[in-house]
């Protein structure tokens, strides 16, 4: 994880991740501040959140605009089996699972890594 602006994450608090469009790598936020960027990071006991007025904007203005991040505290444990989610503003007003298309709202254990500039989200346990 690289520092943004000599920021730290203070690892005791809870952390907002988005993929950053320009940078093609993960924000990380804390306390309304971008603290970090990262290609890779963990989380855990995570809440999905999607502005519904901003996730509108988009599907009015076609412009994207950050309206959807992962809530939750970093972690550095791994996992076992994982199930892919993604999110897309006009096909769903949520994160789905990828298989079933079934909305997720909370998780235990999420597992982000950009490769060759294309985000993967991986989750464990339905909370």
């Amino acid at each position: 994880m690289e520092s943004y602006k000599g920021r730290t994450v203070d690892t005791s608090k809870k952390v907002e991740v988005y993929f950053n469009l320009h940078k093609r790598i993960f924000s990380v936020r804390q306390n309304g501040l971008i603290v970090a960027h990262t290609d890779a990071i963990v989380l855990t006991d995570v809440v999905f959140n999607v502005s519904e007025p901003r996730r509108q904007e988009v599907l009015r203005t076609k412009r994207k605009n950050v309206h959807a991040t992962v809530r939750g505290y970093i972690s550095n444990v791994s996992s076992g089996i994982l199930y892919g989610v993604t999110y897309n503003p006009y096909k769903h007003s949520t994160f789905i699972f990828k298989g079933s298309k079934k909305p997720i709202y909370k998780c235990d254990y999420i597992d982000m890594v950009v490769t060759k500039k294309i985000p993967s989200i991986m989750v464990k346990k339905v909370a």
